[in-house]
């Protein structure tokens, strides 16, 4: 059996459904096609291809991917590593760590969407946002590999 198979979660197969349905969304049928070769990367390959390639795909449509598109697909993103992150051994200081950095991050988008602002000033907000926190995981996901140490 292949052993990147059983890290897999319920989690981040919600989030690699939600991530092929805003890739569907924001450029149609060839969207919904181009994300589902997500499919075999996310059952085959360590997590951290799967958000590259998330990535990469998304940066390939033809189309005007709009505030809220992006949002979907980081989101689902999100909820693949998330899905992998929920496998981890956390300990109290780092599992409080993620929760307060993400609530912080989750929080910071909800204000800046919610205030009147300039689309562009909301759009930068929320994609640091989200970089942050994917990074964040990214991260955990590179240590849980043993591809990085703490320092």
């Amino acid at each position: 059996m292949n052993p990147a198979i059983e890290t897999r979660t319920a989690l981040g197969a919600v989030g690699l459904v939600l991530t092929i349905g805003a890739l569907g969304v924001a450029a149609g049928p060839a969207g919904a096609i181009v994300g589902l070769t997500l499919l075999p990367i996310w059952l085959f390959f360590p997590i951290v291809f799967t958000v590259a390639a998330a990535h990469v795909l998304l940066a390939t449509l033809h189309t005007e991917v709009t505030v809220v598109d992006l949002l979907f697909v980081e989101l689902g993103v999100l909820f693949v590593i998330a899905g992998r992150a929920s496998t981890f051994e956390w300990t109290g200081t780092l599992l409080s760590t993620t929760i307060f950095t993400a609530a912080v991050g989750f929080l910071l988008v909800a204000v800046v969407l919610s205030v009147d602002l300039s689309l562009w000033i909301a759009t930068v907000v929320v994609l640091v946002t989200l970089g942050v926190a994917s990074y964040g995981l990214h991260r955990y996901e590179l240590f849980s590999l043993g591809l990085v140490t703490e320092s």
